[in-house]
């Protein structure tokens, strides 16, 4: 038995040598470009099953079936996913084409095991270019994802591309970067739309159509430089609060929702002609892309704007005139808009929006 275990302990003290020889000398290519050796890539695939199988044996799988979690998953996965991972219609890309171990074609993967995808879009894997997106991504949004997922191999190019537009574009609860990627940004309406009721920013008449034929064309957001009746003092006690708010209107103008739903805390109040919208999510999935398609009907010109800040608080109150066209009709309305926003160690957020209107012919 001695000599048995003596023999192994060699061959143990071997492999350990012939290792140590293998890193020191930097004879084993580590280059993207250069695939691993048939023995090296099946242990790593195996050690990497295994280790993803028994890590995510206990995770509990929600409801995935919600067309809502569906459709917030498609607007991060076309932000954060695509460019690896690719969608429907879509060819390789830069950086699919560079990466090594190659990407999943996710399209293409129609038996995707819901705890072992959460787990992998979780916590990531170390050396292959997937991160860990809880970092910046709350449980629910991964879930959003892999609710997604399982309905991807069943899409074309044009329902993908249908639902990224209905969704809230790049939105997980905060930490986003933004994009310029105009499908992400989502500017239809989706079809739950119609059973919220009227939502309008004129309290007389103005609703949100979306029955109109295409975009609006975009209007000019002028906002003077010291519009009358300012608080003069306001850059000196809310200046950074105020950039926040004209970077929120300016957002809205453009229809770039992924910059919108990025300034709003993830649990935004908001308050508009007697809606109530209670969390950025919901926000994204009903009447941002009408609110945007609104704005860029409209003129917005700032006539008055005040505002404070208190430690970690601010307020900011704004006036301004609406005017244009909206589904063939003219509108001239007056707006009130105060927002609160609260300090975070990523900028200032929006925590509270009411808005407010009047028909400007009336007095």
């Amino acid at each position: 038995m001695k000599r048995y275990l003596v023999s192994f302990a060699g061959i143990v003290g071997a492999i350990i040598v012939i290792l140590a020889l293998v890193v020191a000398t930097g004879v084993y290519n580590v280059a993207a470009d250069d695939a691993h050796t048939a023995v090296v890539y099946n242990l790593i695939e195996t050690a990497r099953d295994r280790s993803i199988a028994v890590r995510a044996a206990n995770v509990a799988v929600p409801e995935l079936s919600d067309p809502q979690r569906i459709r917030r998953g498609a607007g991060n996965y076309n932000s954060m996913c695509a460019g690896c991972h690719l969608k429907p219609g879509g060819g390789k890309t830069e950086i699919s084409r560079g990466l090594y171990p190659i990407p999943p074609e996710l399209a293409r993967v129609t038996n995707i095991d819901p705890a072992r995808t959460f787990w992998v879009i979780k916590h990531g894997i170390k050396s292959t270019g997937m991160p860990a997106w809880s970092k910046s991504m709350e449980d629910p949004y991964i879930w959003d994802m892999v609710a997604f997922l399982k309905r991807l191999p069943a899409m074309s190019a044009d329902e993908y591309a249908a639902e990224v537009r209905a969704s809230g574009g790049h939105s997980h609860g905060g930490g986003e970067t933004m994009s310029e990627n105009r499908e992400s940004a989502g500017h239809s309406h989706n079809d739950e739309e119609s059973a919220e009721g009227e939502h309008s920013h004129n309290d007389n008449s103005h609703s949100h159509d979306d029955s109109d034929e295409g975009e609006p064309a975009s209007h000019e957001h002028v906002p003077p430089t010291t519009p009358a009746g300012t608080d003069q003092n306001l850059a000196n006690t809310a200046g950074d609060a105020v950039a926040t708010v004209k970077a929120f209107h300016a957002a809205m103008s453009s229809g770039n929702a992924a910059q919108v739903v990025a300034m709003l805390d993830p649990k935004v109040l908001i308050m508009e002609s007697g809606n109530v919208e209670r969390s950025r999510q919901e926000y994204a999935s009903h009447h941002l892309p009408a609110d945007m398609k609104f704005m860029r009907a409209i003129r917005y010109r700032l006539q008055r704007q005040t505002g404070d800040a208190v430690g970690d608080l601010a307020w900011v109150a704004s006036e301004a005139s609406l005017a244009g066209e909206l589904s063939g009709e003219p509108m001239d309305v007056v707006s009130t808009e105060s927002l609160v926003l609260k300090k975070t160690a990523r900028g200032w957020k929006i925590v509270h929006i009411h808005w407010s209107s009047r028909d400007a012919t009336k007095a």
